[in-house]
């Protein structure tokens, strides 16, 4: 991929340009098609990103709206572990940005692999499960590995 590529896809993970890739991916989301019958939310859905900065920082979500994907640096994630399998409607009711029972918080994009974390301290803390397509990868450079 070449750096004008790398910084266009920066741009629009919402990621600083100067930064350079630890772990990036980037998708359409396979239920794109079902919010045609909402095109409203089709900007809010548009693209799924998971990137890891040489800056320490994680960004997951949806788009370009800051109220859809979470950034947050990786000396804030307490435990990362890889999830061989993340199903959007036996785990979390659906596609999307959900909440289980536990009110644990949830970027389903697809049924596959995925990555849980805690984010946080131990008195004050919050687990986040996203899916991704490498989780052992990602997993080892969030656990700085």
């Amino acid at each position: 991929m070449s750096d004008t590529n790398n910084e266009s896809s920066a741009r629009d993970a919402g990621v600083a340009t100067s930064s350079v890739f630890l772990y990036h991916e980037e998708s359409t989301p396979p239920f794109l098609p079902v919010l045609a019958i909402l095109p409203f939310l089709l900007p809010v859905f548009w693209k799924y990103h998971v990137t890891v900065t040489q800056d320490k920082e994680l960004s997951f979500g949806y788009s370009w709206a800051s109220v859809n994907k979470i950034l947050i640096t990786t000396d804030m994630v307490g435990k990362a572990t890889p999830l061989e399998e993340v199903h959007a409607l036996k785990h979390w009711g659906g596609w999307g940005i959900r909440k289980n029972l536990k009110w644990d918080t949830g970027y389903i994009a697809r049924n596959g692999p995925g990555v849980k974390i805690q984010v946080g301290t131990k008195e004050k803390s919050h687990t986040y499960v996203f899916n991704c397509q490498e989780p052992e990868k990602l997993c080892s450079i969030l656990n700085g590995q």
